[in-house]
């Protein structure tokens, strides 16, 4: 008996690891063919961008969901065999190699300066970098030491006869593990320690890890088995079940996730998933993970875990529902062309393209066992039985009745293959190559042709009306009348059709998904633009407010809740399985248990098991395009981003009009995200969705502007925080403001300058015209003076002449003396006009000093013939020279009228005065000219004398007609003084 229960355990041990092996987990591999540097991982780490950092034998891998990094000893690294990372809380990442020791500042990957080759250390495999009060620590062979400036200060070495193997941090206490002593409190600052727990005898310990920090509880793996120590109550406990996977083997990696499963590696390879429930799965190749030894297990900060393996590369573990049960392991490599589930029976059935029904008890683990063999198989259905219905190409339909297959008599003549079978209430309805058969009443009616041919798929829409799903579309049948009533998607092959509230929702090969209304006729199309997966649906299955879509690149969940509001869940997307290829028809459902066939075997989703973190990504700006170009943009700002290259908040120049953002969602555990963005200070200020990386932004106008980026999260939904980034585009020197103000000061300067020079020439031609036309008057006042001094003058010269002679021979007869005298009087004063009057028709009469002395001669001659005494004054102010003076002119009527005020106020003096004295004073300035005549003559009463009252007038109009001021006072026995102001301002 003693011998039986160890080999009976054995025996036991076998069947379990032997059903463990038959699971599929949720893993996908990051091998050399995507892109690892080298395929032995050693250990991982995420850097500030969220990017996966892998540490191989062939260098690092950075990783950021979709795209491969690399650095090697080409770029930075001093020696290839990376062992160990670590993330300061800095940012910092510490790389230990098999001879260095190195750090990634953010920009480059340095070598540190010191080396332990001093402390007889080197060669080692086992660098344990930790951070304790923002300080860094190394285990490394068993000793301790901390950085300190440009070196790691050794402070437990190997003469202080202690072998230091782990440490964990409770609290703020430091706690180390040496393998004789066990665990002890450590102060670096004293360099002391401390036992916290009584020594057990025999064990060595190992190392140790976290497992409930909240708690104080670590997992202590040591060479008696594992155990959980609780550092608060200084208790061991053994863990039963780590320990029994772990004997006699060794211990790679233990870790505990956030759903509070473990995980477990040891020599045997392969890893030991110990779900909280108690339930323990083994993963291997077998179950599509690896064999190989597991070296490290950690989450990343989206709830991934993820396993770094000796030879296979690393995988990532995504908590969910899906199990996967590959066609080669368990279906003979045998395409799967249905699945159904009796709830009765409680069994799913596998139908294959070769004529395998599979049968298997629905549970945790899946037995597939063959059921019976057929020529082959279409479709698999249930009649209102709950019989199982086996439909066949060529041999009709096959029943499992009580656990036996036999052939279902349907009780007509079948020709062509049986494609579809369909129950609604007391009717049932079969599919033939080229007929459809109906049901009533126990008894087949008579066969109707179709009016289609390639029909695959039958569904009730009620009593009347059956659709049949084609080649060509959905043929809306009457099954009373036998008649097409309306042919639906035309030119589309339809693989499966559901009818719920009046909606007819159709799968297509080339269209997505139709929703058609049976009562108003509309169709909705929802396609990959609408965010399926893509446009080839096979199959569907409804749950309650649920429509599952088997597609060719992935499964897809429909929310139909509100109608219209339909809402697309990628689902095998966002679980990290990516593009599923489904096939037609073979879905189906088993209480909280879903089963889709693919082209590689059968999908089990656990919809109990659903679980996606609500995580939100990291967005990150990777690079910035100029006109599509890479340019270096580091100078247009002086703070740059984590990489160093591009600027923070720039300032670009002017002619950065078109730019390309290339961003990054870091989802490490998501194959599939989407984006939304907004450009504030933008044009059109609209939010946009894509599936691009790249945003492009063309013909940028200047000034300043923030791109805001969103994605979607884990469950494809979009984030509520963003990443922003800011810049500015220089406004150009021609439309800045200074510029607009010069162009504007400059138009206006041309403008004035063109206006003054058309004035200019405007004032040129009409002072030659004016020249002209006064040369032109110069000439003709000439001429006049000419023709006036040779006709008149002479006649008046002969006039004088012969009344002289006259005169002279008339002797002493006195009237004829008299009257002579008088003529010859009168001839010379005409004379003596005309003179005046031809002078000031001369050219040269119209200078001021010309006038002047004309009339300074005038008043001289007049009164030379009296015994008036003429005083004349010449006056000049302003600083008056003769040039100056010299160049006055005036205008054409001047000269005329000036000469004749002044005879006629000289021939009034001379006539009714009785002057004695006469003063004429002329004051002459650049302004104006005075003339001023003062007599001491009797005067007269300006009121009632009226003997000059026309001399007067007619001196003071000829003032007016020349824009001058006369003044005249006198009075009886007091003289006469009169007063002649005239402006000489060339502007007048």
């Amino acid at each position: 008996m003693k011998i039986l229960k160890p080999v009976f355990g054995i025996l036991l041990w076998s069947c379990w690891s032997l059903m463990l092996a038959a699971q599929t987990g949720n893993f996908r591999q990051l091998s050399i063919q995507e892109g690892l540097v080298q395929s032995q991982v050693r250990g991982f780490v995420q850097d500030q961008r969220d990017f996966m950092w892998i540490a191989t034998w062939g260098g690092l891998t950075i990783y950021d969901g979709t795209e491969y990094e690399y650095i090697t000893k080409e770029n930075g690294l001093k020696d290839n065999a990376v062992q160990s990372l670590f993330k300061q809380s800095d940012g910092t990442i510490w790389i230990g190699s098999l001879n260095h020791i190195a750090y990634y500042d953010g920009k480059t990957v340095n070598a540190f300066a010191v080396s332990l080759d001093t402390f007889g250390i080197n060669n080692g495999l086992d660098y344990r970098f930790f951070e304790y009060k923002k300080q860094l620590y190394l285990i490394k062979s068993g000793c301790l030491f901390r950085k300190d400036k440009d070196a790691f200060v050794p402070l437990i070495a190997r003469k202080d006869l202690h072998l230091v193997n782990g440490y964990f941090i409770d609290g703020d206490q430091l706690y180390l593990l040496l393998v004789d002593k066990g665990i002890m409190l450590y102060e670096p600052e004293q360099r002391k320690l401390s036992a916290v727990h009584d020594p057990v005898p025999g064990m060595l310990f190992l190392y140790v890890y976290d497992k409930d920090k909240d708690k104080g509880v670590y997992k202590v793996h040591t060479n008696q088995g594992l155990y959980d120590f609780n550092i608060r109550e200084r208790r061991f406990e053994r863990d039963a079940v780590l320990s029994r996977l772990s004997h006699g083997k060794m211990l790679y990696s233990y870790y505990r996730d956030k759903k509070r499963n473990e995980w477990l590696s040891t020599s045997d390879g392969g890893v030991y998933h110990i779900r909280q429930d108690g339930e323990v799965l083994y993963y291997n190749a077998a179950s599509g993970f690896s064999s190989m030894e597991v070296f490290n297990i950690r989450e990343d900060n989206q709830d991934n875990v993820w396993l770094s393996t000796n030879g296979d590369g690393i995988f990532r573990y995504n908590y969910g529902p899906f199990f996967f049960y590959e066609k080669n392991k368990f279906f003979n490599g045998e395409l799967i062309t249905d699945v159904r589930y009796l709830s009765g029976q409680k069994k799913l059935y596998i139908a294959t393209h070769k004529g395998t029904l599979y049968e298997t008890a629905v549970g945790t683990v899946l037995d597939f066992k063959i059921r019976h063999h057929f020529p082959g198989i279409l479709n698999l259905d249930e009649d209102r039985d709950g019989t199982l219905l086996i439909l066949t190409p060529a041999s009709g339909v096959y029943a499992l009745e009580k656990g036996r297959v036999q052939r279902r008599i349907l009780g007509i003549k079948e020709s062509g293959s049986l494609w579809a079978y369909a129950v609604f209430e007391d009717l049932e309805a079969i599919l033939l190559t080229n007929k459809l058969m109906i049901k009533r009443n126990g008894a087949w009616e008579k066969s109707a042709f179709l009016p289609v041919q390639g029909g695959t798929v039958l569904r009730f829409v009620d009593r009347e009306h059956i659709a049949i799903g084609t080649q060509d579309g959905v043929a809306l049948v009457n099954i009373t009348s036998h008649r097409l009533t309306r042919t639906i998607a035309r030119e589309s092959s339809i693989y499966d059709i559901i009818v719920h509230n009046k909606l007819l929702y159709i799968a297509t090969d080339d269209r997505g998904l139709l929703i058609y209304g049976l009562e108003d006729g509309a169709m909705k199309v929802l396609d990959k633009t609408r965010g399926l997966s893509c446009n080839f649906v096979y199959n569907m299955m409804l749950e309650g407010d649920e429509l599952w879509l088997g597609t060719g690149c992935g499964i897809d969940k429909l929310h139909i809740k509100d109608a219209g509001q339909y809402r697309i869940l990628n689902y095998s997307t966002i679980y990290g399985w990516g593009a599923i290829e489904a096939n037609g028809g073979a879905i189906e459902k088993a209480g909280s248990q879903v089963f889709m066939g693919a082209n590689y075997g059968l999908y089990h989703i656990n919809t109990e098991e659903e679980y996606l973190s609500d995580f939100t990504p990291k967005i990150i700006l990777k690079d910035i395009l100029v006109f599509s170009q890479h340019r270096d943009l580091s100078g247009y700002s002086d703070e740059h981003l984590y990489n160093g290259l591009l600027p923070l908040n720039p300032v670009f120049p002017a002619g950065f009009t078109h730019l390309t953002f290339n961003v990054k969602s870091v989802m490490l555990g998501v194959d599939k995200i989407r984006y939304r963005y907004e450009l504030e200070g933008g044009s059109d200020g609209n939010v946009y969705e894509t599936e691009q990386s790249q945003i492009v932004f063309t013909n940028l106008s200047p000034g300043k502007y923030r791109l805001k980026v969103w994605s979607t999260n884990s469950y494809g939904q979009w984030g509520e925080t963003y990443y922003y980034y800011d810049f500015e585009i220089q406004t150009p020197f021609y439309q800045s403001w200074y510029f607009r103000v010069a162009v504007l000061f400059f138009g206006l300067s041309l403008y004035f300058l063109v206006l003054y020079y058309l004035n200019r020439l405007k004032s040129r031609r009409k002072e030659r015209e004016e020249r002209l036309k006064l040369a032109e008057q110069d000439r003709v006042k000439q001429r006049t003076a000419e023709d006036f001094h040779d006709e008149i003058g002479n006649k008046l010269t002969k006039i004088n002449l012969l009344s002289s002679m006259a005169r002279s021979k008339a002797g002493d007869a006195g009237d004829i003396q008299d009257i002579l005298g008088q003529l010859q009087y009168q001839t010379q004063s005409l004379y003596k006009g005309a003179k005046d009057i031809i002078w000031s028709l001369q050219p040269q009469s119209n200078y001021l000093h010309e006038i002047v002395d004309r009339m300074v001669y005038n008043a001289e001659e007049m009164v030379q013939l009296s015994s008036i005494a003429l005083k004349v004054e010449r006056i000049f102010c302003d600083d008056m020279d003769m040039d100056r003076y010299n160049a006055i002119k005036t205008e054409d009527e001047v000269s005329r009228n000036m000469i004749l005020i002044f005879k006629e106020i000289f021939n009034n003096i001379t006539k009714y005065s009785r002057a004695s004295a006469v003063t004429f004073s002329i004051r002459i300035s650049d302004q104006q000219l005075i003339c001023r005549v003062t007599d001491n003559g009797v005067g007269f009463d300006m009121l009632q004398d009226n003997k000059l009252g026309n001399g007067l007038n007619n001196i003071r109009r000829r003032a007016g007609r020349i824009h001058a001021h006369l003044q005249i006072l006198s009075a009886p026995g007091k003289g006469t003084e009169i007063i002649f102001l005239m402006e000489l301002n060339p502007g007048r």
